[in-house]
């Protein structure tokens, strides 16, 4: 088993700002431990996924225009006492889509 930090990004997430359902995108680190590469960018995926507190900030429903997607945008290798350290991680770093960038420049962070 090998350690990892997985860079994610997500996409599509509806978040209310200013009283109106904006759709933001987000970056945010995890560490985990797995046999490869690949089921470390899955372990870190399901761990955002699964994230109460993601899911409760989220306000997309089955009818909304795109689905919130979540992907690794960078992976690296980390010594175990790093890993022991910040495993598995947590937090959010939001920012409003290009679409709505245009409109309103606003940038917000949350760290839970």
């Amino acid at each position: 088993m090998s350690y990892y930090q997985v860079v994610l990004e997500g996409k599509n997430f509806l978040i209310e700002v200013n009283g109106e359902n904006k759709s933001s995108e987000f970056h945010t680190t995890r560490w985990v431990k797995a046999s490869t590469p690949e089921a470390a960018k899955l372990a870190a995926v399901e761990l955002v996924t699964n994230d109460e507190s993601l899911v409760h900030i989220t306000h997309n429903s089955d009818n909304s225009e795109c689905s919130p997607t979540v992907y690794s945008s960078k992976l690296s290798t980390v010594s175990w006492m790093w890993y022991i350290r910040r495993k598995p991680g947590r937090g959010y770093t939001f920012h409003l889509d290009k679409n709505d960038r245009a409109e309103q420049n606003l940038q917000l962070s949350l760290g839970l």
